[in-house]
């Protein structure tokens, strides 16, 4: 695999630090959640996330751009959907944690947007992330049915 830039790298850990966090706001979903096709439907949108994680620290770690200098992607600064996914992994409202979901998506979706266009000489990780985008535009129609169907109202 080629070297990943700087630029193209701090987008690809900024994924996954949005990720950390998404998983917890659909964690929240999956907690409050009883019905069993609902349950599913926010588990599964967990383990993509992770899998999805898991496929870009292995392709940061290929790139050899491991030594650049640790970088934390200024850490007093988040991404506007970790905030949204924060929001809903502290709620104990199900209307909030849905609508905070869906935010987080449609958001989420902007920071993979913005990542792919980094990654031009990658096409194999370019493939998954625009799976993953795609993934996004479905999810934030689909929270909202999802959570409606679980009758959590």
């Amino acid at each position: 695999m080629d070297k990943l830039n700087e630029d193209a790298m701090r987008s690809l850990k900024q994924l996954c630090e949005i990720n950390a966090v998404r998983v917890k706001g659909y964690q929240k979903a999956v907690d409050m959640i009883k019905n069993g096709n609902s349950k599913k439907y926010f588990q599964i949108k967990i383990d993509e996330t992770i899998d999805l994680t898991e496929y870009i620290n292995r392709s940061i770690e290929r790139s050899s751009l491991e030594k650049m200098r640790p970088t934390r992607i200024e850490s007093e600064k988040i991404h506007q959907s970790q905030f949204y996914f924060t929001m809903a992994a502290s709620s104990t409202n199900p209307r909030t944690v849905a609508l905070s979901c869906q935010l987080g998506d449609k958001f989420a979706e902007k920071a993979y947007t913005s990542a792919l266009s980094q990654l031009l000489s990658f096409p194999e990780l370019k493939s998954i992330l625009g799976k993953h985008i795609s993934s996004l535009r479905k999810s934030v129609e689909s929270t909202q049915e999802a959570f409606d169907l679980a009758l959590v109202y």
